[in-house]
């Protein structure tokens, strides 16, 4: 089962990497890196359209992501960061 987790983008979560789940009082903590697989359980995106991304050069190296070997790291602040940007919410 998958358990929905819905993330308020604001400073304050940026800073603390923190977000309340208000409705059952609980903090859940968002690690400062995870995988492309983990990222569906964080932010609801499946592997394939992180893969599109860092393919198409939307992401960048060093910034967004990382590569350790063959293993791909995505930087969740920095992601946020560029999700907050691309839908307008940040000026």
């Amino acid at each position: 089962m998958h358990k929905e987790i819905d993330y308020d983008l604001d400073e304050s979560f940026l800073k603390t990497s923190q977000d309340r789940d208000s409705r059952k009082g609980q903090t859940t903590f968002v690690p400062f890196s995870i995988s492309p697989n983990q990222m569906e359980s964080y932010f609801g995106f499946k592997p394939k359209a992180i893969y599109d991304l860092i393919y198409t050069g939307k992401l960048q190296r060093g910034y967004h992501y990382l590569k350790i070997g063959k293993k791909l790291v995505i930087v969740c602040d920095k992601f946020i960061e560029w999700m907050e940007a691309c839908d307008g919410s940040k000026n």
